[in-house]
């Protein structure tokens, strides 16, 4: 990308090319996206290793599969709905 248009590209300390049109954006994007991530590995990991720690101990006590099932389908709607928060949280946070 940098070497395929280099009208807008920069030469820096003689080596490292850059485009800063793209390079800016790009940095305002991960840095945005940093709320989300400290969010996601707080709040949604930690609720997620519960739910995971509870369907370990529920297979060792032997529980029935509708039991263990029915673990796995509340973790796949924690999961879901957490990325769609998480997702709400960027749009809100880049926005």
């Amino acid at each position: 990308m940098w070497h395929s248009a280099p009208s807008g590209g920069l030469l820096v300390a003689g080596a490292l090319q850059t485009m800063p049109s793209y390079d800016t954006a790009m940095f305002w994007a991960q840095l945005s996206s940093i709320p989300v991530i400290a969010v996601c590995f707080v709040h949604v990991e930690t609720q997620f290793s519960a739910m995971v720690h509870t369907y370990h101990m529920k297979m060792e006590k032997r529980a029935t599969l509708r039991e263990l099932n029915e673990i796995v389908r509340s973790i796949g709607a924690h999961v879901l709905s957490s990325m769609f928060g998480l997702f709400a949280a960027l749009i809100v946070v880049a926005g």
